[in-house]
Formats: structure tokens, C-alpha cells, sequence
């Protein structure tokens, strides 16, 4: 295998093996590192990323499946070390990835050969857990709520949900990339808590991993706290109606009483999110 730079006229080339938005700012001219490897004249993975002030933020890490275990990634890696090496500022090569597949899985073997350790995920970290767990959840007892007040997406008319995403997006909340109205979000597992005409909360779920049902967002206005936990056993009993018991859920907590819910929900859930790194000195 060679290894080098991954120019914008190769870019075409490499482009699968590397997450999109990485591509976009590659051809953006953003100052990217990217680096890649050909067997014969066959590219076969890349690895990009960019330097935030004393460390190296590693985007993409990736080899084709018929060319692992040859060295490849490893190569890849020196080779951003030597560069690396001529900046004195950068201490650390760090990475965040979340196991969305099974293949996923094998990065974190790899990232302990290398010397690389996990850190504290502050605010970062993904749950998943089956579908099957929180269906006998003491969350899903009876509700004081009238059902009338909690609806779908899909039962919600778009200046409703734009009216509320307006309102939520100057408390700075982490809402999804994509609108309130758009149908990248799971619209019938989507669930508004509306009051006097008005959404005081709402939860998203979408597809952005993979075959699993994400929890995308979960925002509180007027509504007490215990809106959110009503909200939550809304839209599992509905996903419970339209997909199968093993499939898995993914939760982002975005806040104490978020992580809190889920810890009380599911004890056990799974975390597929992690943030390592290793030292260049």
C-alpha cells in the first residue's frame, strides 16, 4: 500500500470513503487533512480531519472491508503523526465516533492497539436499546394527561410546528439539521404536548442511524418536566404499533433531567458513543 495526500482531483475517488460533510468541505477549500491509500492502483480508505487549537479532530477513519488488517488505517495514522510532529502546538490526535453498525465495531480494537483511551463524553453521549425493554416500563402506566393534548407530527399543521421551531431556536436548543415539517423526521413518532392552541413541548425522532429509531430532540417551553416522560411514552407506543419489538432506539441526552429519564427508563442501555485520543508526545 502508498500512502498520501488526497487532493481535490482525486477527491471522486476517495469520496466513499469518507463521511460527506467532510467531502463538502474539502471541496469548500476548508483546511481539511486528508489522506489516503492505494493498493495497486485501487484506492482503498482515507482518513481525514482538522486541527482545533492543541489538538488533531479526526472526521473520517476508514478502510474498504477487503483491504482491513493490512496495515492500512495503521499507515494512515503514522502518517498523520509525522505531520503532525512539525507542529508543536498540537499535543493530542483525538476522535468521536458512534457505533451505528456492526462493522463499527472493529474501530475500537484498533483504536486500542494504538494507544488511543476513552474519555469523558461530556454531553455527547448516545444510548441505544431495543424496543422490546420499555415496553413493560413502569413509563408506561397510565397518564393523568388527556391524550387529547399530545399529537403527531403528522396531525399538526406545518405553521404550527414552524411557529414553535422559532420559538425554540432562540432558547438555542439543539434542534435537528432538517425542519420541524420536513419529512426526514419521523412524523408519527414525532409528538407535540399543545395547550391553548400553542406547543409548550415536543419530542423528534428520525432515521439518522441507520435501521435504528433516533431521538432526535426533546424540548421543554411552558410544559412542567413530566411533559417530557408523557411525550416519550407517546411515541414508543406508537412505534411499538408500526415496527418490530427488536428494534433499537437511540437517545442523545441533552441535559440532566434527559439523561435522568433514560437511566430510569432503560438501567441498561447500551452506550454506542465515544471520544478518544491519544498523546503525539
Amino acid at each position: 500500500m502508498t500512502l498520501g495526500y488526497i487532493s481535490i482531483e482525486q477527491l471522486p475517488v476517495f469520496s466513499p470513503f469518507m463521511d460527506p460533510q467532510v467531502v463538502a468541505a474539502l471541496k469548500e477549500g476548508e483546511p481539511i487533512t486528508a489522506l489516503g491509500i492505494v493498493k495497486g492502483e485501487t484506492a482503498c480508505g482515507a482518513l481525514a480531519g482538522y486541527i482545533d487549537e492543541e489538538h488533531f479532530q479526526i472526521t473520517s477513519l476508514y478502510v474498504a472491508p477487503a483491504f482491513r488488517r493490512q496495515g492500512g488505517a495503521t499507515m494512515m495514522l503514522n502518517g498523520l503523526k509525522r505531520i503532525l510532529y512539525e507542529y508543536s502546538s498540537i499535543e493530542k490526535i483525538m476522535i468521536d465516533y458512534t457505533v451505528t453498525h456492526e462493522e463499527h465495531e472493529t474501530l475500537m480494537p484498533f483504536l486500542d492497539a494504538s494507544d488511543f483511551t476513552t474519555e469523558q463524553n461530556d454531553g455527547l453521549t448516545i444510548y441505544r436499546f431495543p424496543l422490546e425493554k420499555v415496553l413493560h416500563s413502569p413509563l408506561f402506566t397510565a397518564s393523568t394527561l388527556e391524550s387529547s393534548h399530545l399529537l403527531a407530527f403528522s396531525r399538526i399543521s406545518d405553521n404550527l410546528l414552524m411557529t414553535v421551531q422559532k420559538t425554540a431556536s432562540v432558547q438555542d436548543v439543539p434542534l435537528p439539521e432538517v425542519p420541524l415539517t420536513s419529512n426526514e423526521l419521523d412524523r408519527e413518532l414525532s409528538h407535540a404536548y399543545i395547550k391553548n392552541g400553542e406547543i409548550e413541548a415536543f419530542i423528534t425522532f428520525d432515521h439518522s442511524y441507520g435501521n435504528m429509531l433516533t431521538l432526535s430532540c426533546a424540548w421543554v417551553d411552558k410544559a412542567q418536566p413530566a411533559i417530557l416522560a408523557a411525550l416519550l411514552r407517546k411515541s414508543l407506543q406508537r412505534a411499538n404499533e408500526l415496527y418490530s419489538p427488536d428494534t433499537m432506539i437511540a437517545v442523545q441526552p441533552v441535559n440532566e433531567a434527559s439523561a435522568k429519564l433514560i437511566h430510569n427508563l432503560v438501567p441498561d442501555a447500551e452506550c454506542i458513543s465515544f471520544t478518544c485520543s491519544t498523546r503525539l508526545y
